[in-house]
């Protein structure tokens, strides 16, 4: 390689995880499959993008979807009591906590009247 050339990042961590005994998890030759195998869901290649600097339009904004189909929930509405944390051990509902570093939480720290 001359100097002055350069490598990307996805040659660098694709490299390293080949050596590593890791080449399945690279099945790619380069770094353009690997995009547009990440693009496929969408049905953009990398050469649309490519021919639009500009940018694509993907899909149409839809607002107040919720309206139609509710909230992705398990009710299908808002919770402030949440069901998932809930059956994950955690507490359901949001509370305050002070920040551990702070004069609240700390009583004993002295203000600082000045910095020298």
């Amino acid at each position: 390689m001359d100097p002055g050339e350069r490598r990307s990042d996805w040659w660098f961590w694709s490299e390293l995880g080949r050596r590593m005994g890791y080449g399945n998890y690279y099945p790619w030759a380069d770094e353009e499959q690997a995009i547009n195998h990440l693009l496929g869901p969408t049905g953009i290649t990398l050469e649309d993008l490519k021919a639009s600097p500009n940018g694509l339009f993907y899909g149409q904004a839809k607002y107040r979807k919720y309206e139609e189909k509710g909230f992705r929930t398990p009710s299908g509405k808002v919770e402030l009591y949440s069901t998932i944390m809930a059956n994950a051990g955690y507490d359901p509902l949001p509370a305050y906590q002070e920040p551990t570093e702070s004069p609240s939480a700390r009583p004993n720290w002295q203000k600082r009247t000045h910095w020298f």
